[in-house]
């Protein structure tokens, strides 16, 4: 929204537009008699004319608690509507001249609440735009009398175009109440994506702790346990070392085989011991039996066969001994094997136990996506309340303290809709509504761009016809200067202000779209990657179809060149001298020109710059710094030519490059382009200063209480003046009594020469002199407002 400047500029055109209008009118109907003729055929149409454009006029508008708006105002989705249709009795018989014609509509105005206040405002609002289109409808109807004269078609023509730029202004504002319902909404949506973006931390934290380094590290410490080689170690290094399993595996089977090879080595060396002994004992059985020599030698072989059997005996012992260290390391292999088994079977456990928390990881996990889906989809509603309430203690978000408390179901369905689809739901409804009224703004300003268009055209007619008869006259006639003013009344920069006026109006539909556009697809290019990461792939519908960046490119490309024409519009008031793109205006011709609106020519022409380079700026436009500057440099020429003063609703950044205090600007309006839609002003007939532009209740502007003085003293002594400060400042005066009672005012103190008291002075002008104002009531209560128009 351009809600900073739509105010003052926006409500500028129909003051100005009437005045010229009431002024041709007046020209045309004193004057245009007389040189026309009373008897003629053109003469009784624009006779008929007149009398059809004042009856058009002369239309009551709708009271206010007339049958329509007592209709609007029921149909509205508010608690005891019946009460709010009440209340339009006494604010109907309100009277700007009788302050007390308050009372009833301020008692009835404190039992309402908010949401009842605004379907009021609301109801009296569209009536009135109803009541200007009843108006334009006559008036078009009026203007289309057959067979008269240029000058009389002008009054018409300009009045169409105001009562329809008026509309189209109403139209507007209304868009933008659904502008900033959906900036709301918009805004919920941001805070729900908030509240996915922190669950998809949490998810990614959960994350972390997957045990995956962990499993890795621990099949690492089984595998060195179990070994690979012969000569595999678990931990440490030689000759304190913890053998692997593969390793103890091969220890217990090269002992086994020793064991094998031993037991097979002593089994034939008992063997042949034992033939080796049974051989000797036959020799010498034989020896026994024979005599002599041969008994002697198989003495002697028998002694050689005991003797070999004996060192079979000590070859039996080595291998003994080769037999019981095979064993002993078999033992030793055998007992180391439950250790190596129970390390793995830790390592399965610790590896099982990980794993287990790891489950308990993803069911938070789990839980968390679901949290997400919920916030996103609405399954089961988002961000459920611990707990719920009682009825009797809960009241309804957004009524005021004498609504009814809200139910548990009413609390369900609020609590239902909190989700991003929902909201988006609701996003695109305000948006629909926005659009439907951007598109009836736009066609009235085209409208009234249309009828200008007549009025200039007949107007250059008339003033064809005004000049042929002005040369009809002598030199001294004193009808010449009638004519004069008649044909400056007639001007075309007259109706080229007016054209660019409603031509900026009709740029702004467009940019306030076009701004809406780049909210929503900035909203879009937010969403869709936070919810996929969320685990919603791919994004919901309602997301996805939020507009792209293409659609604004389109939008702020239509804004743009309406900006353009209105620019354009505004040539006749300035001489473009030669360089480049925008071009550069000499502001020191302007005053050649015979416009009669060069300064209102130029505010309008700082504020289309402006306006443009903010709207270019959208989209990253290298041309919006150029607009830009073209706004600082006819402001500062501005302030030259205008004895330094400030151009009427120029933004802040205007004012900020022009070195001046933001605070200095004759307005309050903040003036800096918003990145959403804000609220817009309304300068349509409403019901005074009850309600303001939005349809809140307004608060009167709180009285300056006059200054306090010093109490006379009770003794009969004159009393002191306080000591005017030495270092130049201003003396503080004494402050008001707290307790409600009138101060006394301090009397002057008389002259110490002995001379008589000069009394203040009386005004020059003849005026009254102003009395004191009233002080603010001492209880805080807020002073009641000015009584509003009829």
């Amino acid at each position: 929204m351009f809600a900073p400047w739509k105010r003052g500029s926006r409500s500028a055109l129909v003051p100005a537009s009437s005045r010229l209008q009431s002024a041709v009118f007046a020209s045309l109907a004193l004057t245009g008699l007389g040189v026309v003729g009373c008897d003629t055929e053109s003469h009784k149409a624009d006779k008929a004319l007149y009398a059809a454009v004042t009856k058009a006029a002369e239309k009551t508008p709708t009271r206010t608690d007339a049958e329509p708006v007592t209709t609007a105002v029921q149909k509205a989705a508010i608690t005891d509507a019946q009460k709010a249709v009440a209340a339009l009795t006494p604010l109907s018989a309100v009277d700007a001249t009788k302050p007390e014609s308050m009372g009833d509509w301020k008692a009835a105005e404190r039992g309402l609440n908010f949401r009842q206040r605004e379907a009021i405002a609301t109801a009296l609002r569209s009536i009135a735009i109803e009541d200007r289109k009843a108006l334009i409808a006559a008036m078009d109807e009026a203007a289309k009398t057959a067979g008269t004269t240029p000058e009389a078609q002008v009054d018409p023509l300009v009045r169409l175009a105001t009562l329809e730029a008026a509309v189209g202004d109403a139209i507007a504002r209304e868009a933008s109440i659904h502008e900033v319902e959906a900036a709301r909404v918009v805004e919920e949506i941001h805070r729900l994506l908030g509240q996915v973006k922190l669950n998809n931390a949490r998810v990614a934290a959960y994350n972390l702790r997957k045990p995956t380094a962990i499993e890795e590290d621990l099949d690492k410490k089984k595998a060195l346990i179990a070994g690979t080689a012969p000569d595999s170690v678990w931990m440490g290094t030689d000759p304190a070392v913890m053998p692997a399993g593969s390793r103890v595996d091969a220890e217990a089977a090269k002992a086994q085989a020793d064991l094998d090879k031993a037991n097979e080595e002593r089994k034939a060396a008992v063997e042949k011991a034992t033939k080796l002994r049974q051989d000797a004992a036959g020799l010498v059985e034989e020896a026994k039996k024979d005599a002599g020599e041969v008994a002697y030698n198989k003495l002697i072989e028998a002694s050689k066969q005991n003797q070999q059997a004996t060192m079979l005996d000590l070859d039996i012992q080595a291998i003994d001994g080769r037999i019981m260290n095979a064993q002993h390391q078999i033992q030793v292999a055998q007992s180391r094997k439950p250790a190596i088994d129970e390390a793995v079977k830790l390592m399965e456990v610790r590896k099982q136990l990980e794993a287990d928390r790891w489950k308990s990881v993803q069911d938070l996990v789990a839980l968390v996506t679901a949290e997400t889906k919920k916030v996103v989809q609405g399954e089961d509603a988002g961000g459920r309340p611990a707990s719920i309430p009682s009825e009797a203690t809960l009241t309804k978000p957004g009524d005021g303290p004498s609504s009814r408390p809200a139910t548990l179901a009413e609390l369900a369905k609020i609590n239902a809709d909190n989700n991003v689809v929902s909201k988006l739901d609701q996003l695109r409804q305000a948006v629909a509504a926005a659009d439907e009224l951007y598109g009836r703004s736009s066609d009235m300003y085209q409208t009234a761009l249309k009828h200008l268009k007549d009025a200039r055209d007949a107007a250059k007619g008339a003033s064809a016809t005004l000049k042929e008869r002005k040369g009809l006259l002598g030199p001294k006639a004193p009808d010449r200067t009638a004519f004069d003013q008649r044909m400056d009344l007639l001007d075309e920069s007259r109706f080229a202000y007016r054209d660019a006026e409603i031509r900026q109006r009709l740029a702004r539909v467009y940019a306030d779209k076009a701004i809406g556009l780049a909210v929503r697809a900035d909203l879009r290019n937010l969403a869709v990657p936070i919810i996929q990461a969320g685990g919603i792939d791919p994004a919901p519908e309602a997301v996805t179809a939020l507009p792209q960046r293409a659609e604004v490119d389109e939008a702020v490309k239509k804004a743009d060149t309406a900006f353009a024409e209105a620019s354009s519009a505004l040539d006749p008031f300035f001489a473009s001298a030669d360089g480049g793109e925008p071009p550069l205006y000499d502001i020191q011709k302007v005053d050649s020109t015979r416009g009669v609106h060069t300064k209102a020519a130029r505010e309008l022409l700082i504020n289309t710059a402006y306006a443009r380079s903010r709207v270019l700026a959208l989209t990253g436009d290298k041309s919006a710094p150029d607009k830009l500057t073209v706004a600082v440099e006819v402001a500062k020429a501005y302030r030259r030519d205008y004895d330094n003063a400030l151009p009427r609703h120029a933004p802040e950044e205007i004012l900020t490059k022009l070195g001046v205090a933001p605070t200095t600007q004759p307005t309050l309006r903040p003036a800096t382009l918003p990145s959403a839609p804000t609220t817009a002003p309304s300068t349509e007939p409403s019901t005074g200063p009850l309600f303001n532009p939005d349809g809140t209740p307004a608060t009167a502007p709180t009285p300056t209480p006059t200054p306090a003085t010093a109490p006379t003293p009770t003794d009969g002594t004159t009393p002191t003046p306080p000591p005017a400060p030495t270092d130049g400042t201003t003396p503080t005066p004494t402050p008001a009594p707290t307790d409600g009672t009138t101060p006394a005012p301090t009397p002057t103190p008389p002259p110490t020469d002995g001379s008589t008291p000069t009394p203040p002075p009386a005004p020059t002008d003849g005026a009254t002199p102003a009395p004191a104002p009233a002080p603010a009531p001492a209880d805080g209560a807020t002073p009641a407002p000015t009584p509003p128009p009829p």
